[in-house]
């Protein structure tokens, strides 16, 4: 371990020196992997800025330890590397360092509250590794997933926001489902932003990507998709005619028979229906995490039933758009309406003056 130190220290300052220590750390690792337990020493021992580039594989190796953050020292020590470290001598291994964000983040998932340290250093790190703001990289997924799960989805804005229109996997270790992870996880972020255009579009890009094999990500997304296009336009558009193959014999399968019923149910604009069938899934919806979304599906329906209803109508009242639109009578009629004024879904609501 000291030989390898002294390495680091000398190769890092020497001119033209990042090449041969790059060479060296790639087949360092039966030094490393023996000296599991002090590496995390070891790199405290040198200057992140620095010495990035050794400590980015100093802390890989430590990271492959059982318990590898005990007393909370690697997520700590990783933060400050990931928002101090050099960009030119990170982008030396963008495959190393991309996974050691993957590690620090899978290390901060236990709770919102430990999610939220996460957020700052893996920002940083997705600047120091990408070669420009249109570049997608493996950490945007990360940064997003780990503030989904802190709900602080103002800090994935510009994630979202972005136009992402390079891959250059050489220079950030990018692959196919990084592109699929960012459009799932984009999705969600937008979703919890109210931002349900937005949300749908990067569904059906990560559902339009060319693909060979479905994975669980490309499922997962487009169950996301149909609930969503349920709620933001109360129908689920067909996919676009050069979506893969796979794809489309993928929703098919028995596995999304829930998300295709409550979608007939909701076309039916029966609310009794609709809750039938969402009570009879259930146990689907349950397991894919869904239930937050079916209920907003759920509510959605008397929404768009009584703008339909201010549409055609010129008066009508509270009991006969409680019937019509499944809802109990006409106090949540009342209630209902009010909230559509509030997010202007109808123009305008005048109860009627007492006698």
């Amino acid at each position: 371990m000291e030989t390898l130190v002294n390495t680091i220290v000398a190769l890092s300052q020497a001119p033209d020196g990042l090449g041969q220590l790059l060479g060296y750390l790639k087949g360092a690792d039966a030094i490393l992997d023996h000296a599991q337990n002090n590496c995390l020493t070891a790199a405290q021992h040198l200057d992140v800025q620095q010495h990035s580039l050794g400590v980015l594989y100093l802390l890989n190796a430590h990271a492959k330890r059982p318990n590898s953050n005990a007393n909370g020292g690697f997520t700590e020590y990783t933060a400050q590397f990931l928002s101090n470290c050099s960009a030119v001598q990170i982008q030396q291994a963008p495959e190393q360092f991309c996974e050691l964000c993957h590690k620090f983040k899978d290390q901060l998932l236990g709770s919102p509250q430990s999610a939220r340290l996460g957020i700052a250093p893996l920002l940083s790190a997705l600047q120091r590794l990408a070669p420009s703001q249109e570049q997608l990289t493996p950490i945007h997924a990360d940064v997003l997933q780990i503030c989904l799960l802190a709900k602080v989805y103002n800090a994935a804005a510009p994630l979202i926001d972005a136009e992402l229109t390079e891959v250059d996997p050489a220079r950030t270790a990018c692959g196919p489902t990084d592109l699929l992870l960012y459009c799932y996880y984009g999705g969600m972020v937008a979703t919890g932003r109210k931002q349900l255009s937005r949300a749908l579009e990067l569904f059906l890009q990560g559902l339009t990507a060319p693909t060979y094999v479905c994975s669980a990500v490309t499922a997962a997304t487009y169950k996301k998709y149909v609930l969503v296009s349920l709620i933001h336009t109360g129908s689920v558009p067909p996919l676009p005619k050069f979506t893969s193959q796979k794809v489309r014999q993928m929703v098919e399968n028995p596995e999304f028979k829930p998300y295709s019923d409550l979608a007939n149910a909701y076309n039916s604009k029966n609310q009794d229906k609709l809750l039938r069938v969402a009570e009879q899934n259930t146990a689907a919806f349950s397991g894919d995490s869904n239930v937050g979304l079916v209920k907003q599906v759920l509510a959605s329906l008397p929404v768009r039933t009584i703008q339909r209803l201010t549409q055609t109508y010129v008066t009508l009242s509270l009991a006969d758009i409680a019937k019509a639109a499944g809802l109990s009578g006409p106090e949540e009629a009342e209630s209902t309406i009010l909230g559509c004024v509030y997010t202007s879904y109808v123009i305008v609501y005048q109860p009627p003056a007492a006698h």
